[in-house]
């Protein structure tokens, strides 16, 4: 079996095993997850568990290793994926076309299939397929892309904790008045509609995520990890509410296993994080109990995953 997900998932299985193993490679080499199958062999499974965590992923990543890992006969039989609003629209370091997965995985192959997801218009999308085709133009599209993420992300930020408690809804925020003296919050305005896009086309692409994952029969628990207050209050309140309503449409849809960590009390005490994002070695251990009490009641999925390999 494995994980999947951002380094929200990857640092509390590396905390974890940290904890038992002092020995244990450094967090950016680390894909294993030795905490989790102690504890699960505690309670009868013998799992191989293995950590595709990926900083800064988002579910456009996703969607790129899932297919190359389900492509062949041989497969995971169990996939847990890690998610929360931050997957969605939130990178801090790259844009959507500039992630280290991106650059290895993706093929214009896959941009005919997803490429509208990564552009704002026709001539957009045009010349994202065009760049796949050239190395060195791509070369020079993800630097810039890049370079212009990192700039925007510098200008807006002192504005995105104010805007996010103004709960506006998305509407509204998309037609407010450009004009203002202040050009710092015009960069601010650009920011928050390029986030509210790349909200709803990453949402697109992990919708692709569970149809991929349901036509190649692979079995899925999508877990809803928890945010600390500090996290929760730098997302634009009409996108956590929208991604909200996501969940509970997929839960009533019965087609996928949720497991929603977001409303565990004791998990999203402010002592179980390491900063306002990444669950600690406490919060993961909390973490890893709720993921195998969880798979202990699912006996019928957690068998057909007994000694899985990755």
């Amino acid at each position: 079996m494995l994980f999947m997900g951002s380094s929200l998932i990857k640092a509390p299985l590396w905390y974890t095993d940290n904890a038992i193993n002092r020995n244990v490679v450094r967090y950016t080499e680390h894909h294993k997850a030795e905490y989790f199958e102690q504890q699960a062999k505690l309670r009868g499974f013998n799992y191989t568990a293995f950590n595709m965590g990926i900083d800064g992923a988002y579910a456009s990543d996703l969607l790129l290793l899932l297919d190359k890992l389900i492509s062949n006969s041989r497969k995971p039989q169990l996939i847990i994926c890690a998610i929360s609003p931050r997957e969605f629209f939130a990178n801090w370091f790259f844009p959507a076309r500039a992630t280290p997965t991106f650059k290895q995985l993706y093929e214009p192959a896959d941009y005919l299939k997803t490429g509208y997801l990564y552009a704002s218009d026709e001539l957009d999308w045009l010349d994202g397929a065009w760049t796949q085709l050239l190395p060195l133009r791509r070369q020079n599209t993800l630097y810039k892309d890049a370079l212009s993420h990192f700039y925007a992300s510098l200008l807006s930020s002192t504005h995105d904790a104010e805007r996010s408690q103004k709960g506006a809804d998305i509407e509204s925020a998309l037609s407010a008045d450009p004009g203002q003296s202040d050009l710092c919050a015009n960069y601010a305005l650009t920011s928050m509609r390029t986030k509210i896009k790349l909200y709803y086309n990453q949402k697109n692409c992990f919708k692709r995520f569970l149809e991929l994952a349901s036509r190649k029969r692979q079995t899925l628990l999508i877990v809803n990890l928890p945010l600390s207050p500090g996290a929760q209050s730098k997302i634009y309140k009409p996108i956590q509410t929208d991604y909200n309503a996501f969940l509970k449409e997929l839960q009533k849809s019965g087609q996928v296993n949720i497991m929603d960590l977001q409303a565990d009390t004791e998990l999203c005490e402010t002592d179980n994080f390491v900063d306002a994002w990444h669950l600690n070695g406490k919060g993961g251990k909390i973490l890893i109990a709720r993921l195998i009490e969880w798979l202990h009641k699912q006996r019928p999925c957690a068998h057909s995953a007994i000694s899985s390999q990755p």
